[in-house]
């Protein structure tokens, strides 16, 4: 990730594109947390970053793996029961709200198609990065296009989870392919869940950007649950294409 000013940064991998807005936010930007309560005033922040707040389309993120095709009748709301959005429209910004989980942005350049999804344990479980990846192949996108970027999330070595939950990955990836155990306790890879699906469905490493920042470790500057002991706030991942 490059930081671009005061409170965002943007990828590098979506650098060769200016109509492309891509941003993650920190916490010198703001608290988004009060959107889960449809208090929609933090949105007026991204007025700060070209975004126009009333064409923000998001989802409510019930920690699925589904996803929803975003349209511009559905600007200024949010799209129940996902946890993904995809759009081809223009001036249409999707957020996505996170706080450890793994918050992914994705381009077709070619195509012209966005996404955006969260995805914590049970949507990387469900592999809702595939699920997105899905819907631009079968709009036309060649997988050797699409490049992916994921945001900062909570780092394995301090993600430790039920010796339950280490088994269904362990079920659904193959035994320890991302998950560990050290001195009494198991952790899970988070990166590794949703990176390893999607270079084995054939989306090349190049196309993909990990931002390397552990939410957890950088406090300072990311919400997260697990390095606050409770959720005190949300920082956001954006995309949209200007038209």
């Amino acid at each position: 990730m490059i930081k671009k000013g005061i409170g965002f940064y943007s990828f590098k991998i979506f650098s060769l594109y200016p109509n492309l807005v891509n941003i993650i936010t920190t916490k010198q930007s703001g608290n988004f947390l009060p959107l889960k309560n449809h208090d929609l005033r933090p949105l007026q922040i991204l007025q700060r970053f070209g975004v126009d707040h009333s064409k923000v389309v998001m989802a409510q993120q019930v920690h699925s793996a589904n996803v929803a095709w975003a349209r511009d009748v559905h600007k200024g709301q949010v799209i129940d029961g996902v946890d993904g959005m995809f759009t081809d429209e223009k001036n249409l910004y999707l957020v996505t709200l996170v706080a450890d989980c793994v918050p992914l942005l994705f381009y077709d350049p070619i195509k012209k198609y966005i996404a955006s999804a969260h995805s914590g344990w049970q949507g990387s479980l469900q592999k809702i990065c595939l699920r997105v990846v899905d819907e631009f192949t079968k709009r036309g996108s060649n997988r050797d296009n699409i490049l992916i970027a994921f945001g900062p999330a909570i780092c394995a070595q301090h993600y430790d989870v039920p010796e339950s939950r280490a088994r269904l990955f362990d079920t659904a990836f193959g035994e320890n392919q991302v998950t560990f155990r050290r001195e009494g306790k198991t952790y899970l890879d988070l990166i590794k869940a949703v990176k390893n699906p999607l270079t084995t469905y054939g989306i090349p490493e190049k196309n993909i950007e990990i931002s390397g920042i552990c939410t957890y470790e950088n406090t300072g500057e990311f919400y997260s649950y697990r390095g606050e002991n409770g959720l005190k706030g949300e920082f956001t991942a954006i995309i949209g294409l200007k038209g």
